[in-house]
């Protein structure tokens, strides 16, 4: 009885594992893609200093915060999690992954003539609190090969490492 059976349907079985083959060579690499969900919410995290920052700017007149900027911009983002990037967490005591480009510490924004090309913050791998840095070859390649960038007029974008910034 099998015997029979296999002499009549075995095109059908050969058609059905063929098909499934195809679909799961088709669906497995779909699957197989790296969530960037971590890298929307560090995204998420340069956005919130920014806007923080258009907030103490409000508040001090288009003066940027001072060389403590973290303490500054507290009293607005009322959480310290706020400089932690997600994806860059070494030690429970050091996790900030954030710095502030040292040419606009304590700035007068009135005299910035383009306020969507000037760098405000920018991820680094330098760990530390308060980090006011230079930009040029400072900033983190953690995000496939490039890194979040914070503007003063505070939108943020993804660059890849060795972008021209301002």
């Amino acid at each position: 009885m099998i015997r029979g059976w296999w002499k009549e349907h075995w095109l059908s079985v050969f058609v059905g594992a063929v098909s499934v083959t195809i679909i799961g060579g088709v669906l497995i690499p779909v699957f197989a893609v790296p969530k960037q969900g971590s890298r929307r919410s560090c995204l998420s995290v340069v956005k919130q200093l920014g806007t923080a920052t258009q907030i103490y700017l409000s508040e001090s007149d288009g003066f940027m915060p001072p060389e403590n900027w973290m303490d500054a911009l507290l009293p607005v983002t009322k959480n310290i999690d706020s400089y932690n990037c997600p994806d860059f967490v070494w030690s429970k005591t050091k996790r900030y992954g954030f710095a502030m480009k040292s040419g606009v510490v304590g700035a007068d924004t009135k005299r910035v003539t383009e306020l969507s090309a000037t760098v405000s913050f920018f991820e680094t791998e330098v760990l530390a609190a308060n980090l006011v840095m230079n930009l040029a070859g400072r900033n983190s390649a953690r995000h496939r090969g490039g890194s979040f960038v914070g503007f003063l007029d505070s939108h943020a974008k993804w660059h890849p490492l060795g972008a021209k910034l301002k």
